[in-house]
């Protein structure tokens, strides 16, 4: 047997160290044998030395270039080191030279994934597909970019397609719980993943899945339950533990909220990223002492670590040490320019100590990173209004920008009332949990899990249908005006970023908030307690134009709108809004949504 096919019999064996020994003595008598340089560097690749088998990677394409599955294993090995453009050209040079090779189709489709270039992934994934229509793999990569790029559907039929091909891949179920996660399909989503963890038991993220779907369900305790498998499975999963937690409150166990956070600090007290997260969490709360304590230990260990720097200048924000707030967020921006949230935290906290030329110049900045971004939109005008910049007026119109209107009732209801009362029934069923989500603005009430328009009963299908004719109307009249941050975007071609409907009891209230996702934000009222229908107060009514900083005498309500049942009210996701609390047996439900241009 010639040397090099000894060699690769020892390697597809696992002998590396004998497939080494026999190619270092044939690259000694043949130095230019580029099929014994590639074989050696999958050798160095299997041991781990990924930089040395990119070198002989590289050196036996220098040799014979033409070599597509050189190329392919080049790729794969640059990808490995993080090395993603030159991996990108490796794969493209061996589709290149033998266009059916479907292992580079296949490895670009990922690092295309993760580059999240997901429509060029979709195209490379279904090349593959077509050439290797038995390739399980394929179809689940093929399953995400669909899912990805809006096609529901077509996801969930390729993560079909994957589970039908390899019935007991852990990694197709899971896909199909995922895509069916996409099309809010709970129940499916739940099979899937449960067949997932039937086939590994062992996998954190699967029983996260798992969670989210019973949770999209109703099953709020079975949801809890699942979330802390995840943890018990994988007490460094930081997501894990911020899922459980969630449900932990939302179910009312309010005691042993947070607590599996300090469980699993005991013995991780190294794991900087978990640490992190409970201090968020801290935060959310206003636990800004016991936040600064758990930042100070990550901070010593990670002194230039920018979300410790930015939650700890937010820590020391709540606590209205402002002078060390403002030394901890330039830090923080200082290392991680690129995050618009460490804008939004700084101009808070300079607005806070009424430092507003300089919140205004700030979120300037910002404005010319992320000129979309609607949380420094929202900050800037703030600062535009303290600091009497003229733009104040055209940017934060709330008395003519934002528009509240009567949606017309669908086909079959005479009135819109009547199918408000329809859709309560439906909505009521839909909010399962006891208590607030702790990262959101309502208190006193309730939230639906997930995206509420994906959920397919025909009267929730019905209200959207009529919603987009009001969608529209609202944009069709803006004006052109280049210059507006609301309108420059105007786009008859939307789609929803958001949805989803709240429940407010007796004292319930939205805090003055502004919606980071969207462009253009709303409130829908589908029922409308008497308490705040009464005229001559201003109980649960909308209000615009105050913040959530609590500034004092600087705060100003711009206006405030009555809610009435099936009137809708559109404003820009920049707008801060809020709700006055109100006092009533029956509650307050509305939907909600935020709207982004194609």
């Amino acid at each position: 047997m010639h040397p090099l096919q000894t060699a690769l019999a020892a390697v597809q064996r696992g002998e590396l160290d004998l497939a080494q020994g026999l190619l270092d003595q044939l690259l000694l008598q043949s130095p230019m044998d580029y099929q014994a340089k590639q074989l050696s560097g999958i050798v160095q690749r299997r041991r781990g030395n990924l930089a040395a088998a990119a070198v002989l990677f590289q050196q036996s394409l220098a040799i014979h270039e033409g070599q597509p599955h050189v190329h392919n294993n080049l790729g794969i090995t640059l990808a490995a080191l993080f090395d993603v453009v030159q991996a990108e050209k490796s794969y493209r040079r061996a589709i290149a030279l033998d266009a059916e090779f479907v292992d580079p189709l296949f490895n670009l489709g990922l690092l295309l994934i993760e580059a999240k270039r997901f429509a060029e992934a979709r195209e490379h994934l279904e090349h593959a597909a077509r050439l290797q229509p038995q390739n399980a793999r394929v179809f689940e990569a093929l399953s995400i970019v669909l899912r990805e790029t809006d096609d529901r559907p077509g996801s969930i039929a390729s993560a079909r397609q994957a589970v039908s091909l390899a019935v007991k891949s852990f990694s197709a179920h899971y896909q199909l719980g995922q895509a069916h996660m996409g099309m809010g399909e709970f129940a499916a989503a739940a099979s899937a993943y449960q067949n997932a963890v039937a086939l590994n038991p062992k996998s954190d993220v699967a029983w996260i899945g798992l969670g989210h779907a019973l949770r999209g369900k109703g099953q709020s305790a079975e949801s809890k339950s699942a979330y802390q498998h995840a943890v018990d499975l994988n007490p460094g999963n930081a997501d894990a533990h911020r899922l459980y937690n969630e449900m932990v409150w939302q179910t009312g166990d309010v005691p042993r909220y947070l607590q599996s956070f300090g469980v699993a600090l005991k013995s991780r007290p190294n794991d900087h990223l978990l640490r992190l997260t409970y201090a968020n969490e801290l935060l959310n709360i206003s636990q800004h002492e016991q936040a600064s304590v758990e930042l100070e230990h990550a901070l010593r260990d990670a002194p230039r670590n920018a979300g410790a720097l930015e939650a700890m200048a937010r820590a020391k924000s709540l606590a209205s040490d402002y002078e060390s707030a403002e030394h901890f967020h330039a830090l923080a921006l200082a290392e991680a320019p690129e995050n618009p949230l460490f804008f939004r935290s700084f101009a808070e906290t300079l607005l806070k100590s009424r430092k507003h030329q300089k919140a205004h110049e700030i979120t300037s900045q910002g404005l010319k990173r992320f000129p979309y971004e609607q949380g420094i939109l929202a900050l800037h005008t703030t600062s535009q209004r303290l600091i009497g910049d003229d733009n104040f007026a055209r940017w934060a119109d709330y008395l003519s920008i934002a528009k509240v209107m009567k949606i017309e009732p669908p086909p079959g209801y005479a009135d819109v009332e009547t199918f408000c009362s329809d859709l309560s029934v439906l909505l009521e069923g839909l909010h399962t949990t006891k208590a607030h989500p702790t990262d959101q603005t309502l208190r006193g009430g309730t939230q639906t899990f997930g995206a509420l328009f994906q959920n397919q009963a025909p009267i929730l299908q019905q209200f959207v249908v009529q919603l987009r004719k009001s969608i529209t109307q609202f944009i069709s009249e803006m004006p052109d005006d280049r210059t507006h941050p609301l309108f420059k975007r105007a786009s008859r071609d939307f789609a929803f970023a958001g949805s989803w409907s709240v429940r407010l009891s007796t004292g319930g209230f939205h805090t003055n908030h502004f919606h980071p996702d969207g462009w253009i934000s709303s409130a829908f009222y589908v029922n409308v307690p008497d308490a705040v229908s009464t005229l001559g107060n201003n109980d649960g009514w909308l209000k615009f134009g105050e913040t959530s900083l609590e500034l004092g005498d600087r705060e100003v309500i711009h206006r405030v709108v009555q809610p009435k049942v099936g009137h809708l009210a559109l404003f820009p996701s920049y707008f801060w809004h809020g709700t006055v609390p109100f006092e009533s047996a029956s509650p307050r439900i509305t939907i909600a949504f935020d709207v982004i241009p194609k």
